[in-house]
Protein backbone atom coordinates (compact mmCIF):
# COMPACT_ATOMS: atom_id res chain seq x y z
CA UNK A 1 0.00 0.00 0.00
CA UNK A 2 0.80 3.33 -0.99
CA UNK A 3 2.62 4.54 2.55
CA UNK A 4 1.15 8.35 2.42
CA UNK A 5 -2.23 6.21 1.81
CA UNK A 6 -1.69 3.84 5.05
CA UNK A 7 -1.09 6.59 7.04
CA UNK A 8 -4.37 8.32 6.61
CA UNK A 9 -6.51 5.57 7.31
CA UNK A 10 -3.96 4.53 10.27
CA UNK A 11 -5.29 8.28 11.04
CA UNK A 12 -8.64 7.79 10.42
CA UNK A 13 -9.30 4.83 12.17
CA UNK A 14 -7.57 5.87 15.39
CA UNK A 15 -9.42 9.20 15.15
CA UNK A 16 -13.13 6.29 15.44
CA UNK A 17 -13.93 4.82 17.93
CA UNK A 18 -16.04 1.81 17.74
CA UNK A 19 -19.27 2.11 19.30
CA UNK A 20 -22.83 0.58 18.54
CA UNK A 21 -24.04 3.14 16.08
CA UNK A 22 -21.44 2.98 13.67
CA UNK A 23 -21.94 -0.56 13.51
CA UNK A 24 -25.28 0.34 12.47
CA UNK A 25 -24.46 3.14 10.27
CA UNK A 26 -22.15 0.91 8.14
CA UNK A 27 -24.91 -1.50 7.83
CA UNK A 28 -27.67 0.93 6.88
CA UNK A 29 -25.02 2.47 4.55
CA UNK A 30 -24.83 -1.06 3.02
CA UNK A 31 -28.21 -0.98 2.37
CA UNK A 32 -28.60 2.40 1.15
CA UNK A 33 -25.84 1.28 -1.32
CA UNK A 34 -27.50 -1.29 -2.92
CA UNK A 35 -30.53 1.01 -2.86
CA UNK A 36 -28.40 3.13 -4.88
CA UNK A 37 -29.35 6.16 -1.79
CA UNK A 38 -26.24 7.23 -1.29
CA UNK A 39 -27.46 10.18 1.12
CA UNK A 40 -25.82 10.56 3.89
CA UNK A 41 -27.21 12.38 7.55
CA UNK A 42 -25.19 11.69 10.49
CA UNK A 43 -21.41 11.85 11.97
CA UNK A 44 -21.62 8.52 12.68
CA UNK A 45 -22.25 7.96 8.76
CA UNK A 46 -19.65 9.71 7.20
CA UNK A 47 -17.60 7.91 9.70
CA UNK A 48 -18.50 4.58 8.75
CA UNK A 49 -18.11 5.56 4.68
CA UNK A 50 -14.45 6.55 5.81
CA UNK A 51 -13.71 2.75 7.17
CA UNK A 52 -16.09 0.21 5.48
CA UNK A 53 -16.40 2.24 1.84
CA UNK A 54 -13.17 4.29 1.01
CA UNK A 55 -10.89 1.65 1.30
CA UNK A 56 -12.74 -0.35 -1.59
CA UNK A 57 -13.63 2.76 -3.43
CA UNK A 58 -9.88 3.82 -3.49
CA UNK A 59 -8.72 0.43 -4.96
CA UNK A 60 -11.21 0.59 -7.31
CA UNK A 61 -10.18 3.92 -8.34
CA UNK A 62 -6.51 2.90 -8.68
CA UNK A 63 -7.30 -0.01 -10.56
CA UNK A 64 -8.99 2.22 -13.34
CA UNK A 65 -6.32 4.86 -13.47
CA UNK A 66 -3.73 1.73 -13.78
CA UNK A 67 -5.55 1.01 -16.75
CA UNK A 68 -5.22 4.86 -18.10
CA UNK A 69 -1.87 5.42 -17.50
CA UNK A 70 -0.59 2.08 -18.34
CA UNK A 71 -1.91 3.43 -22.28
CA UNK A 72 -0.17 6.91 -22.21
CA UNK A 73 2.72 8.80 -20.59
CA UNK A 74 2.10 8.92 -16.78
CA UNK A 75 3.97 12.32 -16.84
CA UNK A 76 1.21 14.37 -19.12
CA UNK A 77 -1.24 14.18 -16.55
CA UNK A 78 -0.04 17.21 -14.73
CA UNK A 79 -3.36 18.16 -13.57
CA UNK A 80 -6.52 16.89 -12.26
CA UNK A 81 -9.99 17.89 -10.03
CA UNK A 82 -11.93 15.48 -8.47
CA UNK A 83 -15.57 16.26 -8.42
CA UNK A 84 -17.31 14.95 -5.10
CA UNK A 85 -13.94 14.62 -3.70
CA UNK A 86 -15.52 12.98 -0.07
CA UNK A 87 -12.14 13.55 1.71
CA UNK A 88 -9.84 14.00 -0.96
CA UNK A 89 -8.51 10.73 -0.88
CA UNK A 90 -7.79 10.58 -4.54
CA UNK A 91 -4.93 12.33 -4.06
CA UNK A 92 -2.90 8.99 -3.16
CA UNK A 93 -3.54 6.83 -6.14
CA UNK A 94 -3.71 10.07 -8.62
CA UNK A 95 0.08 10.68 -7.28
CA UNK A 96 1.07 6.92 -7.03
CA UNK A 97 0.14 6.62 -11.27
CA UNK A 98 0.68 10.30 -12.10
CA UNK A 99 4.02 11.44 -10.47
CA UNK A 100 4.27 14.63 -11.97
CA UNK A 101 1.21 15.94 -10.78
CA UNK A 102 1.47 20.12 -10.52
CA UNK A 103 -2.27 20.89 -9.59
CA UNK A 104 -5.24 19.38 -7.51
CA UNK A 105 -8.56 20.57 -7.22
CA UNK A 106 -10.41 18.90 -4.96
CA UNK A 107 -14.72 19.98 -5.15
CA UNK A 108 -16.82 18.93 -2.03
CA UNK A 109 -19.85 20.42 -0.73
CA UNK A 110 -20.27 18.55 2.52
CA UNK A 111 -19.00 19.89 5.19
CA UNK A 112 -18.05 16.92 7.31
CA UNK A 113 -16.28 15.31 4.38
CA UNK A 114 -13.84 18.67 3.51
CA UNK A 115 -13.25 19.22 7.36
CA UNK A 116 -12.41 15.72 7.74
CA UNK A 117 -10.41 15.42 4.44
CA UNK A 118 -8.40 18.13 5.17
CA UNK A 119 -7.22 17.20 9.02
CA UNK A 120 -6.61 13.76 7.35
CA UNK A 121 -4.49 14.55 4.46
CA UNK A 122 -2.52 17.45 5.98
CA UNK A 123 -1.96 14.53 8.59
CA UNK A 124 0.22 12.54 5.99
CA UNK A 125 2.42 15.39 4.88
CA UNK A 126 1.61 14.55 1.11
CA UNK A 127 3.74 15.77 -1.16
CA UNK A 128 1.06 17.17 -3.14
CA UNK A 129 0.18 19.45 -0.38
CA UNK A 130 0.79 22.58 -1.40
CA UNK A 131 -0.60 22.40 -4.81
CA UNK A 132 -4.35 21.18 -3.42
CA UNK A 133 -6.77 23.67 -4.03
CA UNK A 134 -9.85 22.49 -1.64
CA UNK A 135 -13.21 23.71 -2.73
CA UNK A 136 -16.49 23.05 -0.25
CA UNK A 137 -19.23 23.38 -2.60
CA UNK A 138 -21.44 21.90 -5.01
CA UNK A 139 -19.57 20.10 -7.72
CA UNK A 140 -22.70 20.64 -9.97
CA UNK A 141 -22.44 24.20 -9.45
CA UNK A 142 -18.44 24.94 -9.28
CA UNK A 143 -16.60 26.88 -11.98
CA UNK A 144 -13.29 25.29 -12.91
CA UNK A 145 -10.11 25.60 -14.72
CA UNK A 146 -9.11 23.41 -17.36
CA UNK A 147 -7.21 20.41 -16.20
CA UNK A 148 -5.64 17.25 -17.79
CA UNK A 149 -7.81 14.97 -16.13
CA UNK A 150 -11.81 14.96 -15.00
CA UNK A 151 -12.54 12.56 -12.35
CA UNK A 152 -16.04 11.12 -11.05
CA UNK A 153 -15.50 8.52 -8.67
CA UNK A 154 -18.47 7.31 -7.60
CA UNK A 155 -19.95 10.96 -7.33
CA UNK A 156 -22.03 11.78 -10.91
CA UNK A 157 -24.99 9.05 -9.77
CA UNK A 158 -25.98 11.19 -6.81
CA UNK A 159 -27.43 13.87 -9.19
CA UNK A 160 -30.39 13.24 -11.79
CA UNK A 161 -29.21 11.82 -15.34
CA UNK A 162 -30.33 14.86 -17.35
CA UNK A 163 -28.42 17.09 -14.78
CA UNK A 164 -25.47 14.66 -15.42
CA UNK A 165 -25.90 15.23 -19.15
CA UNK A 166 -25.84 18.95 -19.09
CA UNK A 167 -22.63 18.94 -16.31
CA UNK A 168 -20.53 16.65 -18.77
CA UNK A 169 -21.39 19.87 -21.58
CA UNK A 170 -19.58 22.06 -19.03
CA UNK A 171 -16.49 19.93 -17.89
CA UNK A 172 -15.71 18.64 -21.18
CA UNK A 173 -14.44 22.32 -22.62
CA UNK A 174 -12.40 22.16 -19.65
CA UNK A 175 -11.10 18.54 -19.84
CA UNK A 176 -8.09 18.83 -22.19
CA UNK A 177 -6.96 14.79 -22.15
CA UNK A 178 -9.09 12.73 -20.25
CA UNK A 179 -12.48 12.17 -18.33
CA UNK A 180 -12.50 9.41 -15.81
CA UNK A 181 -16.40 8.05 -14.38
CA UNK A 182 -16.52 5.18 -12.00
CA UNK A 183 -20.00 4.12 -10.73
CA UNK A 184 -21.15 0.98 -8.70
CA UNK A 185 -20.78 -2.43 -10.17
CA UNK A 186 -25.18 -2.73 -9.89
CA UNK A 187 -27.52 -3.04 -12.55
CA UNK A 188 -28.70 1.05 -11.94
CA UNK A 189 -24.95 2.10 -11.90
CA UNK A 190 -24.59 0.55 -15.28
CA UNK A 191 -27.34 1.81 -17.00
CA UNK A 192 -25.74 4.94 -16.17
CA UNK A 193 -22.84 4.48 -17.40
CA UNK A 194 -24.18 3.17 -20.46
CA UNK A 195 -26.11 6.23 -21.13
CA UNK A 196 -23.11 8.30 -20.14
CA UNK A 197 -21.12 6.37 -22.34
CA UNK A 198 -23.40 6.75 -24.94
CA UNK A 199 -23.42 10.68 -24.67
CA UNK A 200 -20.07 11.24 -24.88
CA UNK A 201 -19.52 9.46 -27.65
CA UNK A 202 -22.35 11.65 -29.05
CA UNK A 203 -19.41 14.61 -28.24
CA UNK A 204 -16.54 13.58 -30.09
CA UNK A 205 -14.76 12.11 -27.36
CA UNK A 206 -12.68 8.33 -27.95
CA UNK A 207 -13.08 5.31 -25.52
CA UNK A 208 -9.53 4.19 -23.85
CA UNK A 209 -11.59 1.74 -21.61
CA UNK A 210 -13.11 -0.49 -20.93
CA UNK A 211 -15.23 -1.07 -24.20
CA UNK A 212 -13.29 -2.24 -27.52
CA UNK A 213 -14.97 -1.00 -29.48
CA UNK A 214 -17.32 2.84 -29.39
CA UNK A 215 -20.38 1.01 -31.51
CA UNK A 216 -23.46 0.42 -29.57
CA UNK A 217 -23.12 -1.45 -26.39
CA UNK A 218 -23.99 -5.30 -26.77
CA UNK A 219 -25.35 -6.14 -22.84
CA UNK A 220 -28.69 -6.96 -23.22
CA UNK A 221 -31.79 -8.89 -21.51
CA UNK A 222 -30.84 -7.65 -17.71
CA UNK A 223 -27.27 -8.66 -18.11
CA UNK A 224 -25.16 -5.23 -16.98
CA UNK A 225 -21.22 -4.86 -17.69
CA UNK A 226 -19.47 -4.73 -14.21
CA UNK A 227 -16.05 -5.57 -12.93
CA UNK A 228 -14.78 -6.68 -9.73
CA UNK A 229 -11.47 -5.71 -7.61
CA UNK A 230 -10.88 -7.71 -4.20
CA UNK A 231 -9.98 -5.76 -0.77
CA UNK A 232 -8.11 -6.40 2.15
CA UNK A 233 -10.25 -5.72 4.91
CA UNK A 234 -8.84 -4.03 8.35
CA UNK A 235 -9.64 -5.47 11.85
CA UNK A 236 -12.10 -2.12 12.47
CA UNK A 237 -13.39 -2.70 9.13
CA UNK A 238 -14.15 -6.26 9.89
CA UNK A 239 -15.60 -5.32 13.39
CA UNK A 240 -17.97 -2.97 11.75
CA UNK A 241 -19.72 -4.76 8.86
CA UNK A 242 -19.65 -8.48 11.29
CA UNK A 243 -17.65 -10.11 8.47
CA UNK A 244 -15.11 -12.97 9.27
CA UNK A 245 -13.34 -12.94 5.96
CA UNK A 246 -10.16 -10.91 5.76
CA UNK A 247 -11.27 -9.42 1.61
CA UNK A 248 -14.19 -7.91 -0.08
CA UNK A 249 -14.90 -7.78 -3.49
CA UNK A 250 -15.93 -4.64 -4.75
CA UNK A 251 -18.32 -4.74 -7.91
CA UNK A 252 -17.99 -1.46 -10.31
CA UNK A 253 -18.79 0.03 -13.95
CA UNK A 254 -16.55 2.58 -15.18
CA UNK A 255 -15.30 4.68 -18.22
CA UNK A 256 -11.96 6.17 -19.42
CA UNK A 257 -12.44 8.46 -22.49
CA UNK A 258 -9.65 10.62 -24.48
CA UNK A 259 -9.85 13.77 -26.27
CA UNK A 260 -8.05 12.09 -28.85
CA UNK A 261 -8.25 8.63 -30.36
CA UNK A 262 -6.34 5.99 -28.23
CA UNK A 263 -5.74 2.40 -29.24
CA UNK A 264 -8.51 -0.13 -28.36
CA UNK A 265 -7.63 -3.97 -27.43
CA UNK A 266 -9.33 -6.73 -29.59
CA UNK A 267 -11.59 -7.75 -26.47
CA UNK A 268 -12.41 -7.65 -22.88
CA UNK A 269 -12.51 -10.40 -20.68
CA UNK A 270 -16.28 -9.87 -18.64
CA UNK A 271 -16.62 -12.87 -16.26
CA UNK A 272 -14.17 -15.19 -14.41
CA UNK A 273 -12.53 -17.91 -16.66
CA UNK A 274 -14.13 -20.86 -16.70
CA UNK A 275 -11.37 -23.76 -16.26
CA UNK A 276 -12.17 -27.04 -17.51
CA UNK A 277 -10.32 -30.75 -18.59
CA UNK A 278 -8.39 -29.66 -21.51
CA UNK A 279 -10.10 -26.30 -22.02
CA UNK A 280 -11.08 -22.80 -20.93
CA UNK A 281 -14.14 -21.49 -21.44
CA UNK A 282 -14.04 -16.99 -21.83
CA UNK A 283 -16.59 -14.42 -22.04
CA UNK A 284 -15.57 -11.59 -24.18
CA UNK A 285 -16.74 -8.39 -25.50
CA UNK A 286 -15.18 -7.60 -29.01
CA UNK A 287 -15.16 -5.87 -32.07
CA UNK A 288 -18.56 -7.62 -32.74
CA UNK A 289 -19.81 -7.55 -29.49
CA UNK A 290 -20.45 -10.42 -27.12
CA UNK A 291 -18.32 -13.46 -27.89
CA UNK A 292 -18.42 -16.79 -26.10
CA UNK A 293 -14.69 -18.42 -26.57
CA UNK A 294 -13.75 -21.65 -26.20
CA UNK A 295 -9.48 -22.27 -25.81
CA UNK A 296 -7.76 -25.52 -26.07
CA UNK A 297 -5.03 -27.15 -23.91
CA UNK A 298 -4.22 -28.13 -27.84
CA UNK A 299 -3.27 -24.18 -28.78
CA UNK A 300 -0.29 -23.88 -26.07
CA UNK A 301 0.68 -20.67 -27.09
CA UNK A 302 -2.96 -19.30 -26.39
CA UNK A 303 -3.89 -21.06 -23.65
CA UNK A 304 -0.30 -20.12 -21.86
CA UNK A 305 -1.81 -16.39 -22.08
CA UNK A 306 -5.44 -17.21 -21.47
CA UNK A 307 -4.14 -18.65 -18.24
CA UNK A 308 -2.52 -15.78 -16.59
CA UNK A 309 -6.10 -13.43 -17.44
CA UNK A 310 -8.30 -12.43 -15.56
CA UNK A 311 -11.73 -10.85 -14.95
CA UNK A 312 -11.72 -7.42 -16.38
CA UNK A 313 -8.38 -8.11 -18.81
CA UNK A 314 -7.85 -7.56 -22.32
CA UNK A 315 -7.59 -10.34 -24.72
CA UNK A 316 -5.58 -9.51 -27.98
Amino acid sequence: MDPYLELFLTQAEKSISFTNKLKDASHELSNRYREQDQTLLLKEDREAYLIARLPATLAVLKHVLAILAAKIDPNEVLSYVDLGAAFGASIFPMYELFPKLQSVTLIERDPIFYEMGKKLVKCTKHPLLSVIDWKKEDFTKANIDKVDLALFSYSIGEIDQKLALSLLDDIIPQTKKFLVIIEPGTPAGFTRIEKIRDYLITKGLHMVAPCPHMRKCPMENGDWCHFFKRVERSSLHRKIKQGEKGYEDEKFSYLVFSKKPAPLPAARVLRHIEKRKGHMYMTLCGQDGLEKKIISKKDKNVFKVVKKLKWGDEFN
